[in-house]
């Protein structure tokens, strides 16, 4: 590894720590980033210098900014997840040049079966590789102190919830500078593995690493959301709760508070990962390896 130039992602758009946790993932596996890129404008990047970049993430708030990516960049795709907020999936699917890209660089690794079944659908071989936040080491420490951590969860938990319970954001300003979000995206993975007995949320990339390190988790989302649908992959059921939630009025909240008091286990166990995580982990190496013996 020591021959090349690694790249890493800056995320100028994103006020999510979720970006920023999926980067101390990739980057688990390269020696050190020798230059940061903003996610949303790679095609755009004037570079002599070639830079290995593990595309592994969510793709992306400017796609005609982004796809196809610069000659500065030779790209590993791995847990990639191609976006429906926006035009993503258009730009992408009725641009010659950036399918042409994606066929250069196949096979594809996608982070969940939607996004490898619509680029097989375009003629680009991918497969599925779940996502690389799901291999940050299983904590040691035995928690004896029930603490919940309810991350961006909008209501109320039950009582014998709250009553030991911490709440915390994802949502962070983009004011903010990139170093101080990658560092308070360290901490949070910090603090969830060392004092978590339970993770309650709504954000996929709270969940995924917390499962990984065998904290039990309780999710909030839309079950028809391709986005989130690793979790029933790996085990984790998903507590339906409405995408427009913060269109809701006070008797509405009430109403669905009450829904989701009945119907979620508030007792759930830890997801034992660890066989899947030792393949996922080789499978990447090994993948890692092959694109680097390319280059």
């Amino acid at each position: 590894m020591e021959n090349h130039l690694f790249a890493g992602f800056n995320y100028l758009q994103s006020d999510n720590l979720g970006d920023y946790i999926q980067s101390l993932a990739a980057e688990q596996f390269i020696p050190v980033v020798h230059k940061r890129f903003n996610r949303d404008n790679l095609g755009e990047v004037k570079s002599s210098k070639k830079y290995i970049l593990i595309m592994n993430g969510w793709f992306t708030h400017s796609p005609g900014s982004c796809f196809p990516l610069s000659p500065a960049f030779r790209p590993v795709f791995w847990g990639l997840h191609v976006t429906n907020w926006n035009d993503s999936w258009q730009y992408l699917i009725s641009d010659p040049e950036s399918l042409d890209y994606l066929k250069t660089h196949q096979p594809v690794g996608c982070r969940d079966r939607f996004t490898q079944q619509k680029l097989e659908n375009e003629g680009i071989e991918s497969f599925y590789t779940k996502c690389l936040t799901l291999t940050f080491p299983k904590r040691n420490k035995i928690i004896k102190k029930e603490l919940n951590v309810i991350v961006d969860v909008p209501i109320l938990m039950p009582p014998h919830i709250e009553a030991n319970s911490i709440r915390l954001t994802h949502h962070i300003s983009k004011e903010i500078s990139e170093h101080q979000k990658r560092v308070k995206a360290k901490e949070l993975i910090e603090f969830y593995k060392n004092n978590a007995s339970t993770v309650i949320t709504t954000r996929l990339h709270c969940a995924l690493p917390c499962i990984a390190m065998g904290i039990p988790v309780i999710f909030f989302g839309n079950r028809k959301d391709y986005r989130v649908s690793i979790l029933e992959d790996i085990g984790v059921p998903i507590n339906n709760f409405p995408v427009n939630h913060y269109t809701y009025d006070q008797g509405q909240l009430e109403k669905l508070k009450q829904t989701v008091w009945n119907e979620a286990n508030w007792n759930p166990p830890s997801i034992d990962f660890e066989s899947s995580k030792t393949e996922l982990i080789r499978d990447f190496k090994e993948f890692l390896a092959e694109k680097l013996g390319k280059h």
